[in-house]
């Protein structure tokens, strides 16, 4: 193994959690905080994941063999039309991922963290390099040492914002609001059964989703549907955004199981009623506890300054349209990984070889969420105007042929 070292890991997290046990089987003494007191069960929903990630983590034990996701072998982009029940379909487009249910992902990997001190309920006040090593300090006053640290805690990272304070997450301009909906509660799931069904509204689009429930059913009745909708029309006040003296805009978001504030409940049931096709509006209207996610991104030239280093959304955030933040965060994991094994513990050489392979993955991602936001939300076609013809000449000229197909690479 060469050199054994003391990891500190802050946010447990999937990409946190698979990057600790990677690392915790290389004979490392790892140990992840993470603040929440709770198991991560209800935090996500639905993951789409590359198959070939999927095979990749149950080679090497981080999934079982039998786990199994649902695989949605079209996308039905399509536009209310009277009162036609899925709207009229605009194109009928390929994919390329399994959908999973992102706690019972979580669950697994940290199954296999026997070698690991993951604690809950440990929140981290700031890190710091130490020269020869970081520390770590926590909200309750505790100090811990470490060789090196690995920030895996999230857009709104504490350890990103150590190392590269004037750098923060940027407010895309929408929001994505979100909804869970127990299969059996649905009057007629048959859409999404074949499907992964998008209308596109005025000012964005809406993909809802079926994925395997909390125990990882994916027989029918016991499965989920997830929707989001990207919606640039929102008003500010309806959202409650918040322009700070030096510019930057804040958003709060409406977080799962939350009730959501009256203003936007008011609002989006508005707009679903008027925007969305029948079948699609009546899972909005009965989605018990919608939600709302602010849609921000964010780009760094390097992961690394001195004995620390980011992993997953703390180091590049992409916009949820790329599908792509669970599966970017297991990549950096193992990454990492690879970089620590290769330099038997030397953590110089380590940060420097994962310094260079992982940003530019992560920029590519980023560009690639900000061209799909803009073509699919920002500065969408009218398609309402649209044909099947206008569709595809549309998306021939755009970005969206592209974001399920590049999943199919396990890259």
């Amino acid at each position: 193994m060469g050199t054994r070292l003391r990891i500190g890991i802050v946010g447990g997290s999937i990409g946190g959690t698979t990057a600790a046990v990677l690392l915790g089987r290389q004979g490392h003494d790892v140990i992840v905080f993470e603040r929440s007191r709770s198991l991560l069960e209800g935090r996500g929903a639905g993951i789409g994941l590359p198959r070939a990630l999927v095979a990749r983590l149950k080679e090497v034990d981080l999934l079982d063999p039998t786990m199994q996701g649902l695989s949605a072998p079209a996308r039905v982009w399509c536009v209310k039309d009277g009162a036609s029940h899925l709207g009229r379909v605009l194109q009928v487009q390929p994919m390329f991922v399994d959908l999973h249910h992102w706690g019972l992902v979580h669950r697994q990997v940290l199954r296999r963290a026997d070698e690991v001190d993951y604690r809950q309920g440990a929140e981290v006040d700031v890190v710091a390099d130490t020269g020869s090593g970081a520390a770590v300090h926590l909200v309750d006053g505790g100090v811990e040492d470490f060789d090196v640290v690995i920030g895996a805690d999230g857009y709104r990272s504490r350890v990103r914002a150590a190392l590269f304070p004037d750098i923060r997450p940027t407010y895309a301009g929408y929001p994505a609001w979100r909804g869970i909906v127990e299969e059996a509660e649905l009057a007629d799931p048959g859409p999404v059964e074949e499907a992964f069904q998008s209308p596109a509204t005025p000012h964005g689009h809406a993909p809802f989703y079926l994925v395997p429930g909390v125990d990882g059913a994916t027989e029918r009745g016991g499965r989920r549907l997830n929707w989001l909708w990207y919606d640039a029309g929102v008003p500010d006040d309806v959202l409650g955004v918040v322009r700070n003296a030096d510019g930057h805009v804040e958003v709060a978001a409406v977080n799962p199981g939350e009730e959501m504030p009256r203003v936007q409940r008011e609002y989006l049931d508005e707009i679903t009623r008027d925007q969305m096709p029948p079948w699609h509006r009546d899972v909005i209207l009965q989605t018990p506890k919608p939600y709302m996610q602010p849609v921000y991104d964010l780009e760094l030239g390097h992961y690394v300054r001195g004995r620390i280093c980011l992993l997953g959304d703390a180091g590049t955030l992409a916009r949820p349209h790329t599908a792509s933040g669970t599966t970017k965060a297991i990549q950096d994991a193992f990454a990492l990984a690879e970089a620590f094994a290769a330099s038997a513990g030397a953590v110089p050489e380590a940060l420097a070889a994962y310094d260079t392979a992982r940003p530019a993955a992560g920029r590519e991602l980023v560009q690639l969420g900000r061209t799909l936001g803009r073509q699919q939300v920002l500065d969408p076609p009218v398609w309402s105007d649209l044909d099947e013809a206008g569709f595809e000449e549309w998306l021939a000229h755009g970005a969206s042929a592209k974001v399920y197909a590049f999943q199919a690479d396990d890259t």
